[in-house]
């Protein structure tokens, strides 16, 4: 596992031998495994905490309307509802979550499985990776028409969701720990060994090597499309200007970036590190409009505090007005992004 990952030891084992279990049986549906919710509302204004053992987190997702959460964690795929604290637990493990409530993940066969996280039922299995590796990546595009993958070998798989079929494939030359369409599903970023690279989705033709992108698995596009997040170099976080490529803005972290996620009006960077306890809220003024020559904006940052572990994935609500991060063992809290101030409270799994 490489170090950028940030996917802890059990979450490992889940992933290499458990990973999507309703895959291999689709007619025995994950809804007769889950574990029934917990009750009681959010705490709102306590401060947040998911006292779980083994949460996996290099990957949190969040469904389209805000109503749930999903994070793989020791009892399978834990789903939080957003409005009632309430959890579920579905059987298996995942790596990206579509648009549909689709669950995709890898077989040790290299086959992509995508999985109805309702019924637990299989909807397609997609060939053409060759080889899992230690850790695939796998991304959805913004509306699930699309499924990138991409394995230590350094080959990149993209489907037609659809039909099933190859879009195309590609090498990029080195182990691939991150994968991410633009907004339009045009672009297709890479993050890997020696750093990101940005490809034609339909063909896999290289657009453009992103200079001075560090190594690791960080990588998000802003929802505009007019810039890309990625590690930089010597630890920061830097943003990308995506008609040329040129770094328009950069943030020191103090260990080195684990992950990003750019807020719904591309204004705002969640940014996690390998070991800081705080998640940050980075505003670059180059993001910000109204800055101009005479007047130049300060970029302003602002630091989520409370967790006990270094965050790993982070992602908006769809309006932007939270943010959640997850951390092994703390699980998955949230704050608010004007006060900066812990918001909700959920209960563990039973």
């Amino acid at each position: 596992m490489t170090p950028g990952r940030g996917l802890s030891a059990v979450a490992a084992s889940l992933a290499a031998a458990a990973l999507l279990t309703a895959c291999s049986d689709s007619s025995d549906p994950a809804d007769s495994s889950r574990s029934p919710g917990t009750s009681g509302l959010p705490d709102v204004g306590a401060e947040p905490d998911v006292p779980m053992i083994a949460v996996a987190t290099d990957d949190l997702a969040i469904t389209s309307d805000g109503a749930e959460l999903i994070a793989d964690c020791r009892p399978g795929i834990c789903r939080w509802d957003t409005g009632t604290g309430e959890v579920s637990v579905a059987r298996g493990s995942h790596l990206a979550l579509g648009e549909d409530g689709t669950v995709a993940g890898v077989r040790g066969d290299a086959t992509v499985v995508l999985v109805d996280i309702d019924s637990g039922t299989t909807r397609a299995e997609l060939e053409g990776l060759d080889s899992a590796g230690s850790s695939p990546a796998v991304a959805f595009s913004a509306t699930g028409a699309l499924l990138a993958a991409g394995n230590d070998a350094g080959r990149v798989v993209v489907w037609q969701v659809d039909t099933r079929d190859v879009l195309t494939s590609f090498e990029v030359g080195d182990a691939v720990h991150g994968l991410a369409f633009d907004a339009d599903e045009r672009r297709l970023a890479v993050t890997g060994e020696t750093g990101t690279s940005v490809h034609d989705s339909a063909d896999g033709a290289p657009l453009s090597e992103v200079a001075g992108a560090a190594p690791g698995a960080a990588v998000a596009w802003s929802p505009d499309g007019a810039f890309l997040a990625t590690s930089g170099s010597a630890g920061s976080a830097s943003v990308w200007r995506t008609d040329d490529y040129e770094e328009v803005a950069s943030l020191d972290t103090s260990s080195g970036v684990e992950r990003l996620a750019f807020s719904p009006d591309s204004r705002t960077l969640a940014v996690t590190t390998l070991a800081d306890l705080d998640v940050t809220l980075w505003r670059p003024a180059a993001l910000r409009p109204g800055r101009t020559a005479r007047a130049p904006r300060a970029d302003e940052v602002q630091r989520l505090r409370g967790l006990t572990s270094a965050p790993g994935a982070v992602v908006f609500s769809p309006d932007g007005e939270t943010v959640y991060a997850v951390a092994d063992p703390d699980g998955v809290r949230a704050w608010s992004t004007s006060t900066a101030k812990p918001t909700v409270t959920f209960d563990p799994p039973p």
